[in-house]
């Protein structure tokens, strides 16, 4: 055993440069790939904060035109926490 190891620490002297470059290029995709990783996660974590804090609606819808009255209705159906009726209009600047 002890001969393989002196072999490959030889080998390993002999080709300085090569085993430099090959160790860098090793170490780089490492890094590369727990760069990605934790950015997945930061990502997925970001994702479920994100829609906690804003409370996005469950359920959205577009009319063309309803009177107020559509939205109390709308409140009123069981298992509805919250409606909101509101009028958005496109205007130019």
């Amino acid at each position: 055993m002890r001969m393989l190891l002196l072999k490959a620490w030889r080998d390993i002297m002999a080709r300085k440069g090569q085993f430099l470059s090959l160790a860098a290029l090793v170490a780089i995709g490492i890094m590369a790939y727990v760069t990605f990783l934790t950015g997945y996660y930061d990502l997925g974590a970001s994702i479920e904060r994100a829609n906690s804090e804003l409370k996005f609606a469950d359920f959205n819808t577009k009319v063309l035109g309803a009177p107020e009255s559509v939205g109390r209705r709308i409140e009123r159906i069981p298992g509805v926490a919250a409606a909101d009726a509101r009028l958005v209009v496109d205007t130019a600047l």
